[in-house]
C-alpha cells in the first residue's frame, strides 16, 4: 500500500470517527429539530484542513435541512445556523481557519484518530 493509500484509509477512519463522535452528541437537528443525521461542516471539509475535525465546526443536522443546505442558496439554513450559534463561535472559527496551518501527513491523521479516540468515553449526551 502506498503512503497516498495510507492517509486516504486513515483520512476515511477520522471522517468516520468524527460522525461517531457526533451521534454520541447529538439528537437533533439544530435548524429544525428534527432527527440528526450526520455533522455538517460550516466551513467545508474541502477548504480548511485546520476545521475538518474540530467539532466547534461541526452543525448537527437532519438530512432535509442537509440537503437544502447544499441544493440551495437559500440563505435561510446558514441565517439559522449563525443565530444560534452567534458571532463569536464564527469569530473563533475564522481565527482558527485563518491561523493554522495542517500538513495533512501520516502522523497528522494518526493523531487526529487518537485525538478523536480519546473523546468517545466522555459521552455527553
Amino acid at each position: 500500500m502506498t503512503t497516498q493509500q495510507k492517509r486516504t484509509k486513515l483520512q476515511k477512519k477520522c471522517d468516520k470517527k468524527y460522525q461517531e463522535i457526533g451521534r454520541m452528541l447529538y439528537s437533533e437537528c439544530l435548524i429544525c429539530g428534527g432527527e440528526y443525521s450526520c455533522l455538517h461542516h460550516y466551513y467545508p471539509k474541502s477548504t480548511c484542513a485546520a476545521l475538518r475535525y474540530n467539532l466547534k465546526n461541526g452543525i448537527p443536522i437532519c438530512v432535509k435541512c442537509h440537503c437544502r443546505l447544499h441544493s440551495s442558496d437559500d440563505p435561510t439554513i446558514n441565517n439559522a445556523i449563525l443565530r444560534k450559534m452567534g458571532f463569536i463561535w464564527l469569530d473563533e472559527l475564522e481565527t482558527i481557519k485563518r491561523n493554522t496551518f495542517i500538513k495533512t501527513s501520516l502522523t497528522y491523521y494518526e493523531a487526529v484518530l487518537e485525538n478523536l479516540n480519546r473523546i468517545e468515553p466522555l459521552k455527553l449526551k
